[in-house]
């Protein structure tokens, strides 16, 4: 877990009605930092697909976290479906088993990007401010 203590933790149901929540905290945290329009809206973007793609078919009791945090001139990003902060450098990047159209999005949105498509499935956001 990163050090910055203006990190935020949000704890949710993993199911769609929740995302509205998601993206709006990854927003505020966004504008927080002085991102212009285009770059919260890139944001905002890119949550709503990786949150989509991580819950997709979960179980009724299934909740998922999202981390927020920013690490030098970047917001990270980072979603699963439980309590903790994944480390993305031990994770590979998997996104053949991940939709192109997913891909092709998060590569347009973000400045990188992590999906691991093991079960439970898990994400890191990066974009720079």
């Amino acid at each position: 877990m990163t050090a910055d203590r203006e990190a935020i933790r949000v704890e949710l149901p993993a199911h769609p009605d929740f995302l509205r929540i998601a993206r709006l905290n990854v927003t505020a945290y966004g504008a927080h930092l002085d991102l212009d329009v285009e770059q919260l809206d890139d944001l905002r973007l890119a949550v709503n697909e990786a949150v989509t793609w991580m819950i997709d078919d979960p179980t009724p009791s299934a909740r998922m976290v999202i981390m927020i945090h920013r690490e030098g001139a970047e917001i990270v990003v980072t979603g699963g479906p439980e309590a903790g902060d994944p480390d993305a450098a031990s994770l590979p990047h998997q996104t053949s088993a991940v939709d192109e159209l997913i891909a092709a999005i998060l590569g347009a949105t973000v400045d990188d990007f992590w999906l691991d498509a093991r079960t439970p499935r898990r994400f890191q956001l990066r974009k720079r401010g």
